[in-house]
């Protein structure tokens, strides 16, 4: 769901034009980026099926980025630590936003994941409706959130030079295609330290650079 997730981020570009773009994105991933660090960290894992190559999705063991009582004690540390932290006349909608685009990672995930997403940490209930196990689905439904993502901030953006019209639509859709192109052909399994790593380098890369083309 990865450019799913930036899609969501994208469309917040419609509840407020002033707003740099790359924070919605930022939140949205973050729950990866969290997921990164606490598999380094031995906290969390990442389970590679022995029949990847057929799923062509990886489970995981993330009761603290990814369950539905941490993405809410997250979301709400991110609107209150905002809205405490921050002076600004439009911090209240600022905060909504970030921590709207928080909860957004986890209400898609719900949808694509096999049922693996905890309610309660480490608690036994999972949930998930497992649209992974249609790859044709999943695809078409992460592509769908990234038009309609990216359709929404270009109807949003006041950018009238070539960086702002074309350089973020053109970096996006590069990303977009390398990552449907990753999850269509039949990759080697990853280990989980490369894929956590890779959670991180997204957040690093991608968050500035979009910041910029935006700014």
């Amino acid at each position: 769901m990865f450019i799913g997730h930036i899609g969501v981020g994208l469309a917040f570009k419609k509840a407020d034009k002033d707003i740099n773009v790359a924070w919605p994105i930022f939140f949205s991933l973050l729950p990866d980026l969290l997921l990164g660090i606490f598999v380094l960290l031995g906290i969390e894992k990442v389970i590679i099926p022995p029949d990847f190559n057929q799923k062509r999705y990886l489970e995981f063991v993330f009761p603290y980025s990814h369950s539905l009582t941490a993405t809410i004690i997250w979301a709400s540390l991110i609107f209150f630590g905002f809205f405490s932290l921050v002076k600004t006349g439009r911090r209240l909608k600022y905060a909504l936003i970030f921590s709207c685009s928080f909860i957004l990672h986890f209400v898609c995930d719900v949808i694509e994941h096999v049922r693996g997403l905890p309610v309660y940490f480490n608690s036994s209930y999972n949930i998930g409706f497992g649209l992974w196990n249609n790859i044709q689905l999943s695809l078409i439904l992460e592509l769908l959130l990234f038009g309609t993502g990216l359709y929404l901030y270009l109807s949003a953006s006041k950018g009238k030079g070539r960086k702002e019209k074309y350089g973020l639509p053109l970096f996006l859709g590069v990303i977009a295609g390398a990552a449907v192109a990753g999850q269509i052909k039949s990759p080697t399994p990853p280990d989980q330290i490369t894929v956590a790593f890779s959670w991180l380098i997204q957040n690093i890369v991608i968050v500035p650079i979009v910041y910029w083309l935006d700014r």
